[in-house]
């Protein structure tokens, strides 16, 4: 992975856990990274409050995950709702 893609991939992993510690007050945490052969998926979820995405969040770290991933070619998907578990999955090609 070239060195720009490797930090936004790092820098979206660091504020989707910092955003749980943060926000989330889960008591269960799971975070798979896998290698598949044209992509590298990963998987963060927890059991904590949840949120409303529809709503406007009050910083920008949702909306910076969102920018990185557009920017290193990745996509982003974020399931949540309040009081149910938060799943966020960022799938990023690789170009071999």
């Amino acid at each position: 992975i070239p060195l720009e893609k490797r930090k936004d991939f790092y820098l979206i992993f660091k504020e989707a856990i910092n955003n749980l510690a943060k926000y989330s007050n889960p008591i269960k945490v799971a975070i798979n990274l896998n290698a598949k052969p044209k992509r590298l998926q990963l998987e963060i979820s927890d059991n904590g409050c949840g949120f409303d995405p529809d709503q406007p969040a009050a910083g920008n770290g949702l909306k910076n995950m969102k920018s990185r991933a557009e920017s290193i070619g990745a996509t982003l998907h974020v399931s949540t709702s309040p009081g149910k578990v938060t799943q966020i999955e960022l799938l990023l090609p690789l170009v071999p």
